[in-house]
């Protein structure tokens, strides 16, 4: 009796491991429905890699006195788009459920990436001026941007990642793993 309790809990871990592996790499529809998931992992990554050391300043309004880096945080599809052969992903990053923008931080990071084609590497950093009107652009040509916009897994995003490893967001944790950031 002793080894079939064990066994039932055994199985139960496995599948409740798996199940938390499975929902780190689970797709908003419209990502699967365009099957552009590749590119989805890409922009995260990217996202995460270019403010993940930037703590939250937040607004005096909202009276938060803890100190968070986006790279604590979950990051969620906020808007996706395809003009051409041109795939715009916009996120949020979300503190306590709610998306996080100019209202709640005074450095909320609005914006997203355009890919082209099937290709994974961000063309264009694309901003938003409206909640849901995306057009002005950052950085028109990724190759003309700041260094961290053109390469955002600098040292110093690798320090930060190494050191804040436990505190991490974990699909930014396992995306680390994944690459090698982290072992």
């Amino acid at each position: 009796m002793k080894i079939f309790i064990s066994l039932i809990s055994f199985l139960l871990f496995f599948l409740n491991c798996r199940a938390t592996q499975d929902s780190l790499y689970s797709y908003p529809h419209e990502v699967e429905q365009l099957g552009v998931q590749h590119q989805y992992d890409a922009a995260k990554w990217y996202m995460y890699c270019l403010v993940c050391d930037q703590k939250l300043i937040f607004t005096k309004k909202n009276n938060i006195k803890e100190i968070i880096t986006y790279g604590t945080l979950p990051l969620k599809l906020d808007h996706i788009e395809i003009n051409g052969d041109n795939i715009e992903m916009d996120f949020y990053f979300y503190y306590k459920n709610i998306p996080i923008n100019e209202m709640i931080v005074k450095n909320a990071p609005e914006w997203g990436v355009v890919f082209t084609g099937k290709s994974d590497t961000v063309k264009k950093i694309s901003s938003r001026t409206d909640v849901r009107y995306y057009t002005v652009r950052r950085c028109l040509d990724i190759n003309n941007c700041p260094v961290r916009d053109a390469k955002p897994l600098q040292p110093e995003v690798i320090r930060y990642i190494r050191n804040n490893e436990r505190k991490l967001d974990p699909w930014f944790r396992n995306e680390a793993l994944k690459r090698g950031v982290i072992k």
